[in-house]
C-alpha cells in the first residue's frame, strides 16, 4: 500500500512538470509568433524606390523617351511616368553635358514641396550617337 501512494504521488509531481513545462513552451512559442508577426512596413523604403528609379530610366532609355525629351517631345515619358504605381511620384530633368536644363517632366498630380525624403537616380545617354546627356529621376512616396 506504501509503494502504491508513493507511486501516486510521483506520478503527480511528473505531471505537475510537464504542465509548467508545456506552459513555458507555449508562451514562448506565442511570443515568438506575436514577434515574427508584426510587419514593420516603412512608409518610406528608399532601397525600392531607389531600385524602381533606376529601372524606369533605364526603361526610359531604351524605349527612347530619354531621346525625345532632347529633342522636345515629352508625351511618351508624361504617360510613362503617369504609369507609375499610384503612391509614387517622380520628377525627370534631362541635362546636358554643360549641366544646362534641356527637360524637365513630373508625373501629374505630384508635388515635391512637402517631401521630406527624396531619391534621386541617375543615368547617362548618348542622343543620336554624338551627345552625351544625363537624366535625373527625383522619386518619393505621396
Amino acid at each position: 500500500m506504501l509503494v502504491k501512494k508513493r507511486l501516486d504521488r510521483s506520478g503527480f509531481i511528473y505531471t505537475l512538470d510537464a504542465i509548467f513545462a508545456l506552459v513555458i513552451a507555449a508562451t514562448i512559442i506565442i511570443a515568438s509568433f506575436q514577434y515574427l508577426s508584426q510587419t514593420h512596413i516603412a512608409r518610406f523604403n528608399r532601397s525600392d524606390l531607389g531600385r524602381l528609379s533606376n529601372d524606369a530610366l533605364s526603361v526610359l532609355e531604351r524605349d527612347s523617351g530619354l531621346s525625345n525629351v532632347v529633342s522636345g517631345s515629352t508625351s511618351n515619358v508624361q504617360s510613362y511616368l503617369n504609369t507609375l504605381p499610384m503612391q509614387m511620384c517622380g520628377n525627370l530633368s534631362v541635362f546636358s553635358v554643360s549641366n544646362t536644363l534641356v527637360g524637365s517632366i513630373q508625373k501629374t498630380g505630384c508635388d515635391s514641396a512637402s517631401v521630406d525624403e527624396i531619391v534621386v537616380a541617375r543615368r547617362v545617354f548618348v542622343h543620336s550617337n554624338s551627345s552625351t546627356y544625363y537624366a535625373r529621376l527625383e522619386a518619393w512616396y505621396r
